[in-house]
């Protein structure tokens, strides 16, 4: 994967260049009337029409970008016939109205907005039924401290599982 940071600056900054506004007045109007598709409302239309030119435009450079991208990792892993299956926005810039749409026939394959907890259930069955997940790596580690308990590098009186759940708790904190 592949990651194109400078996505929802890209509109901003064409925004800010036709309006001559600042950057942040940009991203509100982005972020209010940034419209790729038909208008939904009337009464927005003729706001999105003001920046529908350099929308269209920035949109046409984050195509650029993906299709550049996709072209590197051709040529990093040697694979010319490489076929990329979809293409996954996130971010408030991948939020722009019509985006998704206008994507996915620029770059003619499918686009949608990553949604990393759509299937967060499915996830979670998956892993309880096959044994996964964190408390694995804890297992393992209260078993070599009770390994070296029993050899008396540690002390008697601790517990090793909890001390593995807090060694490893500790660990996330840092």
């Amino acid at each position: 994967a592949r990651n194109v940071s400078s996505g929802a600056r890209v509109f901003d900054t064409q925004i800010a260049g036709v309006t001559e506004c600042s950057p942040e007045e940009a991203e509100a109007l982005k972020v209010a009337s940034a419209n790729l598709g038909p208008s939904e409302n009337p009464d927005e239309e003729e706001k999105e029409d003001s920046i529908r030119g350099p929308v269209r435009s920035a949109a046409g450079q984050l195509a650029g970008f993906i299709t550049s991208s996709i072209n590197h990792a051709k040529m990093q892993l040697n694979d010319k016939e490489l076929a990329v299956d979809k293409v996954y926005l996130s971010g408030g810039g991948a939020r722009v109205r019509g985006l998704v749409e206008y994507l996915s026939g620029a770059l003619k394959m499918p686009v949608e907005m990553l949604d990393p907890f759509r299937n967060r259930e499915q996830l979670a069955d998956y892993m309880a039924e096959n044994d996964l997940g964190p408390h694995r790596g804890v297992r393992a580690l209260g078993a070599y401290l009770a390994s070296e308990q029993e050899a008396g590098r540690v002390l008697a009186d601790i517990d090793p599982e909890a001390a593995a759940f807090l060694l490893v708790a500790a660990c996330f904190l840092r």
